[in-house]
């Protein structure tokens, strides 16, 4: 989460606290209370939970890790912040109350976005998870292949193992030299990766120091420097989204190689069974029927597990990651209504919060673009699954569970798409707030030209979320 405006709207509550020494009590406590708040914020933003937040005494040491995690620190942290920024919303003046509800929008922003990283990491063990559920297909898929061979007399039978053993060699191959190019792809993504890791932290960097040069520089020279921090903020959240990205589909791409490698796996089992059976095919005249039975029971039980497996994805992506979908929008919008309530707010300082508002809709439509994506991965899996369930007599697999494939297939594809038109909606309010914030900033302005890279990143959001789509 970026620190700039509220190391920027702390500074314009100093400013603004001038006034009537009677009042000076009130401006004391509004000050405290917000230093409370940064505070809190800045340790969240670190990134980590330091090690002076450790259990001292023995007993607590017995009774809980030596260090906290990094999400109960975080909640522990926010909701000090939030607390301290409560008595400035409630009784502090026009202009705390603005600077308190930009730093509480970040808040709300920050938390927003963790969930979201919670979000992609459960995503990233489903995604896994998925690839022993097109595993098990594959041996649901082989099994059935042997069921329909078993009816074939010997002749039939030694013939189309045969067959099945060239082609099999054919698709170990073509398995073989895909996951060359995966890895080759994947390898690409991790270079990317550290490349944007580093621009990531060189920005946070100069960021840093930019702020604590303008911490004891004049003030002719302060606000210089902030607007230079703000540019080096504004360029780590651009690059730390585009890592975002990368690591996403850095991840897709292991998760391809991970399902070749149990493909291959699979394969090669498959390519000695094919051998023993050519080897055996005479000796096993007499024991057709009874294999054919076996056959028959394994597919059943491979047809049991895939369909275990699906459900237990289904439970897991609800118990874990749809949950959080909700919550993470919620403070989303949150923190675009503590935004909306600056309509007090004038001249720079109003500028200021429409360049927030347009940030913060951006952010949202990172966030929903996320959602999409997930829903994406494993919808495409049950819709292969739907899709082998019908294929044409005799070739079909688990025909009889075509409902449930039917069904779950139709919840996803319906949770999304009221996810999709929702971000339809935030696309347009981005839209229109993008559009007005160009009309009142000049163009040559570090903030004219954020809002229209800004602009140009909603279109790019508005073209890509098509691509996720599940109907």
């Amino acid at each position: 989460m970026n620190l700039k405006f509220a190391v920027m709207s702390v500074c314009l509550s100093l400013i603004l606290l001038g006034g009537c020494d009677q009042q000076a009590a009130r401006r004391n406590q509004g000050r405290k209370q917000f230093k409370i708040a940064l505070d809190a914020f800045r340790e969240v933003e670190l990134g980590y939970v330091p090690a002076s937040t450790a259990p001292t005494t023995q007993a607590a040491k017995q009774s809980q890790s030596t260090r906290q995690s990094t999400q109960a620190y975080r909640q522990e942290k926010l909701a000090l912040a939030m607390a301290a920024l409560d008595p400035i919303l409630a009784k502090g003046t026009e202009s705390q109350k603005v600077a308190a509800r930009r730093l509480a929008s970040d808040i709300q922003a920050s938390d927003a976005r963790y969930k979201l990283r919670e979000i992609l990491n459960a995503w990233t063990t489903v995604s896994e998870r998925s690839v022993v559920l097109m595993s098990y297909l594959v041996a649901v898929g082989r099994t059935h292949a042997q069921v329909h061979h078993l009816r074939t007399d010997d002749a039939n039978l030694l013939e189309a193992l045969r067959k099945k053993l060239r082609q099999t060699n054919l698709e170990l191959d073509r398995s073989e030299q895909q996951g060359e190019q995966v890895d080759a792809k994947s390898l690409a993504y991790y270079k990317k990766i550290q490349q944007l890791q580093a621009q990531v932290n060189k920005h946070k960097a100069k960021t840093q120091q930019l702020k604590g040069q303008a911490f004891v520089a004049t003030s002719s020279q302060k606000w210089r420097l902030l607007d230079q921090a703000a540019q080096a903020e504004r360029a780590a959240s651009k690059t730390a989204a585009q890592l975002q990205v990368q690591t996403a589909y850095r991840n897709k791409v292991q998760a391809e190689r991970t399902l070749l490698t149990e493909k291959i796996d699979f394969t090669l089992e498959f390519l000695d069974e094919l051998e023993q059976q050519i080897e055996q095919t005479h000796q096993r005249q007499n024991q057709l029927v009874k294999d054919q039975e076996k056959a028959k029971a394994r597919l059943k039980q491979a047809e049991q597990k895939c369909v275990d497996e699906l459900k237990n994805l289904v439970a897991q992506f609800s118990k874990d990651i749809e949950p959080l979908f909700k919550e993470m929008e919620q403070e989303m919008d949150q923190a675009l209504v503590f935004l909306e309530a600056c309509q007090t707010a004038r001249g720079d300082v109003k500028r200021a919060v429409d360049f927030e508002y347009l940030t913060k809709l951006v952010v949202k439509i990172n966030l929903q673009s996320s959602i999409l994506m997930t829903f994406h991965d494993l919808g495409s899996k049950f819709k292969l699954l739907l899709q082998r369930s019908k294929q044409v007599k005799g070739k079909q697999l688990l025909a009889d569970r075509m409902d449930f494939f039917q069904s779950t297939f139709n919840r996803m594809s319906q949770a999304q798409n009221v996810i999709y038109q929702r971000t339809l909606k935030t696309i347009a309010q981005a839209r229109e707030q993008a559009a007005k914030v160009i009309e009142n900033t000049d163009g040559e302005t570090p903030q004219g030209q954020a809002a229209a890279k800004l602009n140009a990143l909603i279109e790019t959001y508005s073209q890509r979320i098509e691509t996720f789509r599940l109907s």
